[in-house]
This record gives C-alpha cells, sequence and structure tokens, in this order.
C-alpha cells in the first residue's frame, strides 16, 4: 500500500468501485502516472496533463482507462 494513503485509505477490488473512490493508473501496471476521482460508473474526474495547462475535467471510464487501471482506493470513514 502507498505511505501516502496509509491511515487514510483503503484499496478497493476493482468489483467494488464506487463514486467517491481515488483510482491510480500506470501505463505498464507497476509504475502510477496518474489518478483520477470516481463520480460515477462511468465518470470520472482528472487533471489533463502539464502541456494541456492542468485542466481539471469530468471524463468517461472508457476502455482506454479501464486497461490503465490498476489499483482503487476509498477513504476510510
Amino acid at each position: 500500500m502507498f505511505i501516502h494513503l496509509r491511515n487514510l485509505a483503503e484499496p478497493m477490488p476493482l468489483a467494488a468501485t464506487a463514486p467517491g473512490d481515488i483510482l491510480l493508473f500506470a501505463p505498464d501496471t507497476k509504475t502510477i502516472v496518474h489518478c483520477g476521482i470516481l463520480t460515477a460508473p462511468d465518470r470520472f474526474i482528472h487533471a489533463l496533463n502539464a502541456g494541456a495547462g492542468g485542466q481539471v475535467c469530468l471524463a468517461r471510464f472508457a476502455p482506454r482507462w479501464q486497461e490503465r487501471h490498476v489499483l482503487t482506493y476509498r477513504f476510510i470513514p
């Protein structure tokens, strides 16, 4: 588990992903390079790359993103 999330969140299986969960993405399943927050089963909020000026957007959790999704964390109430 990531040390930054150890006391704040717990890992969740992909099948249990729910709105509010933190989604972590990796192009190679080893190196986390991006994250987002799920807002609906098919939508998430994330920041576009720095070249886009760091804009935050609502995106579709499309197959392209699902393939790179490697971990989900849920904040502990």
